[in-house]
């Protein structure tokens, strides 16, 4: 298990929107001062917590492996433009399971043969881990976290 929480402590202070975000396409005259920091203007989660289950048992001639993990993360916020509270993107937390079984065989020859079944984001969470606004808080884009994986995979080592 593991568990975290940040406590930041944005100070607040000015840049002009010509450094920020481009003044053109906010319609601003050059020079305009953009007030930032001084709230909850930070881009880690204010909390995370996380809980894995494994499990080994030598089983015929290898060793079977399984393990099962949470993993939830709070609110942060993506980007600030800037330009004011409305031009902020808040990513609002979610939580992901994730699964893995295997089975390792070593051979007599000291050859090594792994079958692993795996997925990650299980349960499907859609959320956004980046975001980036070009010029302005209408133009950008945002980049979203893996959806539902799965693979199987078979690995051999002499």
């Amino acid at each position: 298990m593991n568990g975290g929480t940040v406590d930041v402590d944005n100070g607040a202070f000015t840049l002009p929107c010509d450094v920020v975000d481009g003044c053109v396409l906010s319609g601003d005259p050059l020079g305009t001062i953009r007030n930032l920091g001084g709230d909850s203007d930070s881009r880690q989660p204010d909390y995370s917590v996380s809980g894995a289950v494994a499990f080994t048992k030598d089983w015929g001639p290898g060793m079977f492996s399984a393990n099962v993990g949470y993993k939830k993360v709070g609110d942060f916020l993506l980007v600030n433009t800037g330009a004011g509270p409305d031009n902020r993107l808040f990513e609002g937390g979610y939580g992901q399971w994730d699964a893995q079984i295997g089975y390792d065989i070593t051979r007599e020859n000291g050859d090594q043969v792994a079958f692993s079944f795996f997925g990650k984001n299980l349960n499907d969470a859609e959320f956004k881990e980046q975001a980036l606004f070009l010029g302005g808080p209408n133009a950008g884009f945002q980049g979203w976290g893996a959806p539902r994986t799965v693979a199987f995979e078979v690995r051999y080592s002499r």
